[in-house]
């Protein structure tokens, strides 16, 4: 199942994936640059408070250039488009959340990406807030030395 969400939240089913079509990025980026990648921090709440995300699951956005990728704890995206900047296609995956707490900080973290007009870096901060100055998103600098590698796990019989 796809979806495509607007801006204004209007959402149309499909067949393959989540289509974000967003017009909504539009102001530069001030301070470093945004390109690297990014662990949350912290999300503007329903209740207008920011708050830490799940620390079991961590969100996460690559920029590079004009490509982007990231985890939603549930999910991945990948796509095209300056962020913040232009405006930004992404495709996201579909599957279930394991828990209904991981299925709301996915929701907001989606929210949030797709409010956010403006990110502001300084050090190893990112912070994007909205067409009001709010703040949304709070993000860390993953440093190269820390990416790690997956490895596959060998079973003994």
């Amino acid at each position: 199942m796809t979806q495509k969400l607007t801006r204004r939240g209007t959402v149309r089913s499909r067949l393959v994936g989540l289509i974000v079509g967003v017009g909504l990025i539009v102001a530069a980026c001030s301070g470093g640059s945004v390109d690297g990648t990014w662990h949350v921090g912290e999300m503007l709440q329903p209740d207008g408070s920011m708050a830490p995300s799940d620390p079991v699951v961590v969100l996460t956005l690559i920029i590079d250039g004009d490509s982007i990728t990231g985890n939603t704890g549930c999910n991945i995206f990948t796509g095209e488009g300056r962020w913040p900047g232009n405006d930004l296609n992404f495709t996201m995956t579909t599957r279930s959340c394991a828990n209904n707490s991981l299925m709301q900080q996915e929701t907001l973290y989606v929210r949030n990406l797709l409010v956010a007009v403006k990110a502001s870096v300084s050090g190893n901060m990112m912070t994007a807030t909205d067409t009001d100055g709010t703040h949304v998103l709070v993000f860390f600098r993953v440093s190269s030395q820390s990416r790690g590698t997956i490895s596959p796990i060998r079973l003994r019989n």
